[in-house]
């Protein structure tokens, strides 16, 4: 067998720790003798990508001596943003299968795993990899995020670029999503495995195939990290520090953070690890940024950038790891504190963290909604708004909305209170001014709110953390994901590819199972107001 990784990438962020995480877990897989289709030469690995790799290591394959690890850059896999030109599906399908037969990766010994080839970054990206499978290429496609989950705009692009190339609308999304038996899925949650199998892709060809949540590097000691940050954070001992560490996008919920820090003054000083840095995530980004030098003077940005300390330091001087996250398709964060010896806090999202819980994680500080009274914003508008948004999503994707979906979204803003998280950054930065204004409302937030009472005045237990380190590492390691891995790449060995790909033809229920209106936020979706 010999195996090719495809990205757009290899850039610092989620996808590329978790291709990198892959090869860790093939090594360890060999290492257990999980790896029968291999079990003596090295894994011959190729690795396609866009040609950015900021951050990659590049040392990585001195350490796994059971992959021969190498590397082809092919400018036509990155972002069309990033391109001169936009590429054609000619050329990906042609540059893709010449790299691969440049490097003696031949069909029938070989499996393309593709990460988040749909989600609307490179328009002929998908058509390529259908076409790959025309002839004859055993395909697993891991989903990351569906691009009918609430991105408007990358589906836009990827319908651009599919009626371009002789698509028929509305059929051409279902060759988003090519069905043959040599072409396989993979997913990261229970909750994406069910919106394939309900959309018509075969239960035989959806694997489970969790995130690797490795062991991390040593961390410095506590006493000595936060000693480090008393100048760059004013952090004393008096003071709880919680991390969020993320790039600060729309949809990570940065208003919700920065409320967190209102709510606790003095006591608290919550830190956030990176910027964003896209056009279209700027001005949020740049917006809460001055909106909490001006109100919190404890919220601190783009800490993994600070030269004074490094991430590590960080997270060895936070007492909890944070998430006000509204969506999430795997969420390491979720996990990755407990490995650090850390709690974790935050918003919950059932769809992604019931996996968690069904393997015994304990997660107990989290909540479903942050309470405000509904008599702060304008109801009016804001249902008018929140309808209008949520109409325009749907007419992007061509869904039609039953009646019964216009009455849950307005029961969003119908009660005497309303959760944050449904809120955009104008009215989130509303509620934020006046609770730096007004100690009254702050008082009755704090009431609205009873566990973030909890989270001030309760320490973390450390053998809560010490068994949710366990199950995490039992369960999701490095270890368990390679027993993943191998018994995916045998199912897909095992068959022969002897038909021609067909488009999904229910393709239109995955857009209607993830645009329903319990599922829409105006972080995500709404125009940015600020």
């Amino acid at each position: 067998m010999k195996l090719a990784f495809l990205h757009y990438h290899l850039n610092r962020g989620g996808v590329t720790r978790v291709i990198e995480g892959h090869l860790r877990a093939l090594q360890r897989a060999r290492e257990k003798g999980f790896l029968a289709f291999c079990p003596n030469a090295k894994l011959p690995v190729l690795v396609l990508y866009g040609g950015r790799a900021e951050g990659w290591p590049w040392a990585l394959g001195d350490s796994l001596p059971a992959l021969a690890i190498h590397y082809k850059a092919l400018s036509c896999l990155d972002y069309d943003s990033e391109q001169e030109t936009l590429p054609t599906p000619e050329l990906v399908t042609a540059a893709i299968e010449e790299a691969l037969q440049e490097a003696g990766f031949l069909p029938e010994e070989t499996i393309l795993h593709v990460h988040n080839h749909s989600v609307g970054k490179n328009a002929a990206l998908p058509e390529g990899i259908f076409r790959l499978a025309a002839r004859g290429w055993r395909i697993l496609l891991q989903i990351h995020d569906f691009v009918e989950d609430f991105r408007p705009a990358n589906f836009r692009h990827l319908a651009a670029g599919m009626l371009r190339w002789g698509n028929n609308p509305p059929t051409w999304q279902g060759r988003l999503y090519p069905q043959a038996a040599h072409v396989h899925y993979a997913v990261l949650t229970h909750a994406a495995a069910a919106v394939l199998a309900r959309s018509g892709v075969p239960a035989e060809r959806i694997h489970y195939l969790p995130n690797p949540i490795a062991m991390v590097a040593h961390l410095p000691a506590r006493a000595k990290a936060r000693k480090k940050l008393q100048n760059c954070l004013g952090l004393t001992s008096d003071n709880s520090y919680w991390l969020y560490p993320v790039r600060a996008i729309r949809r990570k919920n940065i208003g919700e953070a920065v409320l967190l820090a209102a709510l606790g003054g003095s006591k608290v000083r919550i830190g956030i690890s990176l910027p964003a840095t896209s056009p279209a995530e700027t001005p949020a980004y740049h917006f809460w940024r001055r909106l909490a030098q001006d109100l919190c003077k404890n919220v601190y940005f783009e800490l993994a950038l600070q030269t004074q300390a490094d991430f590590p330091t960080h997270l060895a001087a936070a007492d909890r790891v944070l998430t006000t996250s509204l969506a999430e398709g795997f969420g390491l964060s979720f996990l990755e504190a407990w490995v650090c010896d850390r709690e974790l806090v935050g918003r919950d999202l059932p769809e992604v963290v019931d996996d968690f819980r069904n393997l015994g994680v304990k997660l107990e500080r989290l909540y479903r909604q942050l309470v405000v009274p509904a008599s702060v914003v304008e109801i009016a508008s804001l249902r008018s708004y929140l309808r209008n948004c949520y109409r325009e999503v749907l007419d992007c994707y061509g869904v039609r909305a039953a009646d019964s979906w216009w009455e849950q979204l307005d029961q969003k803003v119908a009660g005497k209170t309303l959760d944050f998280g449904d809120l955009d950054e104008l009215d989130q930065a509303r509620i934020i001014n006046r609770v730096a204004d007004d100690k009254a409302f702050r008082f009755q937030l704090l009431e609205e709110n009873p566990w973030f009472e909890d989270w001030l005045k309760n320490p973390s237990d450390p053998e809560l953390i010490a068994a949710n380190k366990q199950h995490v590492l039992d369960n999701l390691g490095l270890e368990a994901v390679g027993r993943y891995l191998a018994r995916i790449y045998e199912a897909l060995l095992a068959i022969t590819p002897r038909e021609e790909p067909g488009p999904l033809e229910q393709f239109h229920q995955i857009a209607e199972q993830l645009l329903r209106p319990e599922r829409f936020r105006l972080i995500r979706s709404g125009k940015l107001r600020v």
